[in-house]
């Protein structure tokens, strides 16, 4: 009688115990599940198009300086390409800093949220007679929203806007066709040195290749 009742009892503890470790496992395995799909979203819909837009103004600013872009091309062409391409990378670093994702930064991707705080793209911006809300205001004229939240303009939709009669986009932008217009080839090269060291640290932590001395626009 008392050995049935302690492989009973042995039994029941074996069944708790292997139920909660079952129970660990399934939780375990849910967490990992949750934090691999957010760890992509926040990839896919961040960090990717900050990478994205930086490499794009990275090879247009070499085009304009390096190429002789700049003679092939109208004032009004280049004022546009060039207001929508840095547009694009502040309205990136921006819809960054407005989501709720830059906490996570530090975890799922080593520390990369406090090295984006400290090496903010509008900040390479200062000193070219082109302020901080100067430059909010052309990184939200690259914005649209959508379902109630907002996301990047198309090239469309910017051109739109900012050609739009009915638009104040042109007298807005102002100060940023102004700064654009006066940053030299030397300039432009020093801000591609320091883009393209971003595009390279923020490419090691995503693991999303860098195609920034791949190809040329």
């Amino acid at each position: 009688m008392g050995a049935d009742v302690t492989t009973l009892i042995s039994a029941l503890v074996g069944a708790v115990f292997g139920s909660i470790g079952a129970v660990s496992v399934s939780h375990f395995l849910q967490q990992n599940a949750k934090t691999k799909k957010e760890k992509r979203l926040i990839l896919h819909s961040k960090l990717y198009p900050l990478q994205d837009s930086l490499e794009s103004l990275c090879y247009r600013f070499d085009n304009f300086a390096n190429r002789g872009g700049q003679s092939v091309v109208d004032n009004n062409y280049f004022d546009l390409t060039m207001l929508y391409s840095l547009g694009r990378v502040l309205a990136s670093e921006q819809l960054l800093t407005m989501s709720d994702v830059v906490p996570l930064l530090d975890l799922y991707f080593n520390k990369l949220g406090a090295y984006l705080r400290s090496n903010r793209i509008d900040n390479l911006f200062q000193g070219i007679g082109f302020h901080r809300y100067d430059r909010a205001t052309l990184a939200e004229m690259v914005m649209t929203e959508s379902g109630g939240r907002f996301r990047l303009s198309t090239f469309i939709e910017f051109r739109a806007r900012y050609e739009s009669e009915s638009s104040n986009a042109k007298d807005w932008l102002k100060p940023a066709v102004s700064a654009i217009n006066s940053m030299s080839p030397m300039k432009l090269n020093e801000l591609l040195g320091e883009m393209t060291t971003i595009i390279n640290d923020l490419s090691k932590e995503t693991g999303v290749p860098t195609t920034i001395n791949l190809r040329s626009e």
